[in-house]
């Protein structure tokens, strides 16, 4: 591939690291998270600038990525210029197939990291990356970093079923849950059901309220369904690259990659993640911490496997409402959740209910 002129512009950007190391790197004993010492960035510097350049393509002026040739990584930096912009799977495909079955690499970092102005809601054309990966049949250890807003175009890079996978979110990660009024044969929505049906009551809840264009999910909401796995404050994120690429490319020492992960990992979300009644689709009107919501037998009583029918959905939210005393969360919680469902269109729920049964059935199949 012949390299294209690029102008010299730093974008936020969706980076892609695929990491050379050892394939002894997941031994069988696990090291203690405590023992681990954090790495001299004076010895490593994670600097996209000092490494070489080795491919470049800049199609319609559009989307530019990038092929970097770093310590022992491959770096393939994606920038898109315009809102309606298509990863180019067939080119950056093959740079993944070409490695996927190279010994010397067994770890895929993908970061996203859009800009805001970026994201638009009924975009799309773009968010196939996840897909891309499944279809170069890339099946190595996975991390995934969600630093921004991810939209329900690529919300299947949070399925880890491809793949072993870690998923690490910032206090800027954001989930956006919208699905469009009209999801007849609409490729995107059923994804999203297909997403949120690994999830039980919770993924049903969500994909029910979540339409019309409800906030979106934060980090702290992600977290705790489990959409993500690790939480961990953007200002650490450099120091967690570098601990990276030192620890697995070292000959001496060979850290499992979650241990490396999780000492970076912050268990006080709640202190970074930005605290708004109107922040997360699980807290619509007043605050309902979502660790709260899970535990709810009133959830699953509203929202479980043995609901048969859309109706017998809002006839138990109506219950609970009704059945409990008028101050209780419980109470606002199903009175909230069914004034807001009323008001949705009767066929769009009809839909999504019966996708989430397909799902279901082909998970037990």
């Amino acid at each position: 591939m012949e390299n294209s002129k690029v102008k010299p512009k730093t974008l936020k950007r969706l980076g892609v690291t695929l990491a050379h190391l050892d394939n002894t790197l997941f031994p069988s004993s696990t090291n203690l998270v405590s023992s681990i010492s954090r790495p001299n960035p004076n010895q490593l510097l994670y600097n996209d600038i000092n490494d070489p350049l080795l491919e470049c393509e800049n199609q319609n002026d559009s989307i530019l990525y990038r092929v970097y040739q770093g310590s022992g990584c491959l770096k393939v930096i994606l920038n898109f210029k315009e809102k309606n912009t298509i990863i180019l799977n067939e080119d950056i495909g093959n740079i993944l197939k070409k490695f996927r079955n190279d010994p010397n690499v067994s770890f895929l970092l993908l970061v996203s990291n859009f800009s805001k102005d970026h994201h638009h809601r009924d975009d799309q054309r773009r968010g196939r990356l996840s897909g891309m990966i499944r279809w170069t049949g890339f099946t190595k250890p996975i991390v995934v970093v969600i630093n921004d807003q991810i939209t329900r175009d690529n919300i299947e890079m949070l399925l880890p079923g491809f793949a072993p996978a870690l998923v690490v979110v910032t206090e800027k990660a954001s989930c956006q849950m919208h699905v469009p009024q009209s999801i007849v044969n609409d490729y995107t929505s059923w994804k999203v059901c297909k997403t949120l049906c690994k999830y039980g009551s919770i993924g049903l809840y969500l994909a029910m309220t979540g339409v019309d264009g409800s906030p979106s999910l934060t980090a702290r909401d992600m977290v705790g369904i489990g959409l993500a796995t690790h939480f961990v404050t953007s200002s650490a994120l450099d120091q967690m690259y570098i601990h990276l690429t030192q620890t697995l490319y070292s000959t001496i020492v060979h850290e499992p990659i979650e241990d490396i992960v999780s000492f970076y990992r912050s268990n006080d979300h709640t202190k970074y993640c930005i605290k708004s009644t109107k922040s997360s689709s699980l807290s619509a009107s007043f605050e309902t911490p979502i660790e709260w919501l899970i535990s709810q037998p009133a959830l699953y009583q509203c929202f479980g496997e043995h609901i048969t029918k859309m109706e017998d959905i809002m006839s138990h939210l109506k219950q609970v409402a009704t059945a409990t005393p008028q101050q209780t969360l419980t109470s606002q919680w199903a009175m909230k959740t069914y004034q807001r469902m009323i008001h949705i269109c009767p066929l769009n729920l009809q839909n999504i209910f019966h996708m989430f049964k397909e799902e279901r059935l082909k998970s037990k199949k």
